[in-house]
């Protein structure tokens, strides 16, 4: 961008900063300094007691005013306050320090009963007897050779998968859903090679090549369209272990963009597709390109379990009527069970809250992994295989920590009885009402986080409330949160933690209140 530019863009936002109380800017751009967006002189021109928060202050900040590494320890809310009811309350005075008391040592707990060695060593030989049983039943059982070489890939790539993605550290779980969402693009790699049929059937004659450098380049890839899988499928692997560290994520997200588009590319090569079939393929990714809105409130249909239950009644009928009945048109029954399903999918997801849609769509992430895990079964696919059992993995490791982290089950949450479900708002509201008209004063904040330097997610915004005179916990258990980091003021001695569930606990307090006020 010109100087001009720039220059024009501060004035503006010198301009807007004048007439604002509260200044909050997130320029950043990884790896290089934060630009300067808002002068000096714009900042002195603001109304005194304003606030600016420059969230890019680590890389120099977009505020001029803004001196990294220098901290100014003054309470927030009081330091911004000039006048109050016609009182001069400038300048503040210096904050408090509180006094921890020290708290008593725990008792020291009885050493338990070392265990008995050979209870020990009989349970693990009756485990290991069970699965090695299970699996010479299912080398018995195999209808070919193909079969059992395709369990062997998915029991290795689901070990793969679960000890790589049990090594990402919490902070990296997103790009990790995002890298796995990627690669589950490889579902369309079991299509494109039912539209190009297998390699005994005959040749389709409806295409043509642009040039005859792209007919060789096709045919190099339907050549070397096993290595190429092998290679894309080891992408795939090494992007989930590159997200195991924030030094080692950008080459992760490389590597999980090579991986599927090693795999596509390598299908491509084998296709034959006719201008019929790339003119559906092009309609579908233009409409995938659409989008709406909807609202985060749980539906909550009249008998919805009795419906979901029919509805998976009716899709397994077609699951099963298409195995039992070969001879049955298989068409008609795979469209049944895809609307069936798809009705089900809506009348299920819709019932849970904005809240629990990560846990949903970590869930919907896992099904989709196993789900492709069947189709390379079905195709004698191996890098489908293999993705499939990454993404299924991953997809169910990070389901059960986002529930463990919420004190809280699967069924629990999919079901659709969540916080939000839950409608703890409605006592909370009347119990504002309540403790108002006897006179008390009733404030919201933004709930905290960390301000210890030492945390690992300090610098993120606080509300130092263990300042008070009294603190009310209001938690399930005493369990740490997804992050996996101890809140130190459930131990603080002016903090009283309350248990239980939110629901429940609210409307026994608003009970209490009415009780105390009449």
């Amino acid at each position: 961008m010109s100087e001009e530019f720039l220059n024009d863009e501060r004035a503006l936002l010198g301009r807007e900063a004048r007439s604002s109380d509260v200044v909050i800017s997130t320029a950043l751009i990884p790896g290089k300094p934060a630009p300067v967006l808002i002068l000096e002189d714009a900042v002195r021109d603001m109304a005194p007691g304003s606030v600016i928060v420059d969230l890019a202050a680590e890389m120099g900040g977009n505020i001029q005013t803004t001196r990294k590494g220098e901290i100014t320890k003054d309470e927030v809310t009081r330091g911004a306050i000039v006048l109050k009811a016609g009182v001069l309350l400038w300048p503040p005075p210096p904050p408090s320090r509180a006094v921890v008391q020290a708290t008593a040592k725990p008792t020291a707990l009885a050493k338990p009963k070392p265990p008995n060695p050979f209870n020990e060593t009989l349970k693990d030989a009756f485990l290991y007897s069970t699965g090695l049983a299970s699996l010479l039943a299912m080398g018995m059982a195999s209808p070919n050779p193909a079969f059992t070489t395709m369990t062997t890939t998915l029991a290795l790539s689901g070990v793969v998968g679960y000890h790589t993605v049990w090594g990402v550290v919490p902070a990296l779980h997103s790009p990790l859903m995002s890298v796995t969402n990627a690669v589950s693009g490889i579902t369309a790699v079991g299509g494109l090679l039912l539209m190009g049929g297998g390699p005994g059937d005959p040749p389709e004659h409806g295409y043509l090549y642009a040039i005859p450098a792209a007919a060789l380049m096709g045919g190099y890839l339907a050549t070397a369209a096993a290595i190429a899988y092998l290679a894309s499928s080891l992408c795939c692997v090494g992007a989930l272990a590159g997200l195991a560290s924030q030094t080692t994520a950008r080459k992760g997200n490389y590597l999980g963009m090579i991986g599927v588009a090693g795999g596509i590319a390598a299908t491509l090569g084998s296709l034959t597709p006719s201008t019929e079939i790339l003119a559906q393929m092009i309609g579908v990714a233009a409409y995938g390109k659409l989008q709406g809105s909807l609202s985060s409130a749980p539906l909550l249909l009249p008998g919805r379990h009795a419906i979901n239950a029919g509805l998976l009644a009716g899709s397994l009928g077609c699951g099963g009527a298409l195995l039992a009945f070969p001879e049955l048109p298989g068409l008609p029954l795979l469209g049944t069970a895809a609307v069936l399903s798809g009705i089900q999918g809506l009348t299920l997801t819709s019932a849970i809250g904005g809240a629990d849609m990560p846990v949903v769509i970590t869930v919907l992430n896992s099904y989709s992994g196993w789900a492709l895990c069947a189709e390379g079964f079905m195709l004698n696919n191996s890098l489908m295989t293999i993705v499939g059992a990454l993404i299924g993995s991953s997809g169910a490791i990070l389901s059960y920590i986002m529930c463990k982290a919420m004190n809280r089950s699967l069924p629990n949450v999919i079901l659709g009885y969540g916080l939000c479900v839950a409608k703890a708002q409605y006592p909370i509201a009347e119990l504002v009402d309540v403790l108002k008209k006897v006179g008390k004063r009733v404030r919201f904040a933004i709930h905290p986080v960390a301000d210890d330097p030492n945390s690992p997610i300090a610098g993120m915004p606080v509300l130092k409330v263990w300042k008070s005179n009294q603190v009310v916990v209001m938690k399930r258990s005493m369990g740490v949160g997804y992050a996996a980091v101890d809140n130190p003021i459930f131990y603080n001695s002016n903090t009283a933690m309350l248990l239980g569930d939110a629901k429940k606990t609210c409307d026994a307090l608003l009970e209490r209140v009415k009780h105390l006020a009449a």
